[in-house]
């Protein structure tokens, strides 16, 4: 796969990354648009003050992604250098059963609200975050909607939800994706 200038450019910082910090990264992987380091969980937010020292200064999204087979979530944000013009993503993976990771919002005042969403539908915990509560459902709300084992309440406060009525053991093939 040949690379675009915005992935030999994050290329450049994954290297810089990887040296700096040794076995902590696990992986890089070459996008065409994009480089991902997968790291350690423990250095999750030292990987990240040491991208933000290295330019990445825009903090563009986070999300999770539920492996329940594994009982693992994978958590990535992706940084963008706005001044060079470069794009990295951070992957670490975290048990499904207490998933936590340190705050980044403290470096980027932008992940406040990503790592609200993330807790609030995919139930990882941001330690040290200043107002971790749910961003998208109600506060008296039960479980989180991403999570692959999540099942609507039939009921909330009186209303009925029409979602579980939906019969997804007779439903048209999904198409494969290649």
């Amino acid at each position: 796969m040949t690379s675009s200038v915005l992935a030999s450019t994050g290329q450049i910082a994954a290297d810089k990354t990887k040296s700096h910090f040794g076995e902590k990264i696990l992986a890089v992987e070459i996008c065409p648009t994009d480089v991902i380091l997968k790291i350690s969980t423990d250095s999750w937010k030292p990987v990240h003050a040491f991208l933000k020292s290295e330019g990445y200064d825009f903090f563009v999204s986070l999300a999770a992604v539920d492996w329940l087979k594994e009982n693992q979530m994978w958590v990535v944000s992706h940084l963008y250098d706005s001044r060079n013009r470069r794009r990295i993503s951070v992957k670490t993976e975290v048990p499904r059963d207490g998933a936590s990771l340190e705050s980044l919002t403290d470096m980027w005042p932008a992940a406040n609200w990503h790592e609200r969403e993330c807790y609030d539908l995919s139930g990882v915990t941001f330690s040290g975050h200043p107002n971790l509560r749910r961003i998208l459902c109600p506060d008296d709300w039960e479980g989180h909607a991403l999570r692959k084992d999540y099942k609507a309440p039939d009921f909330y406060h009186g209303i009925q939800n029409n979602v579980n009525l939906i019969d997804l053991n007779n439903r048209p093939p999904l198409p494969e994706i290649v």
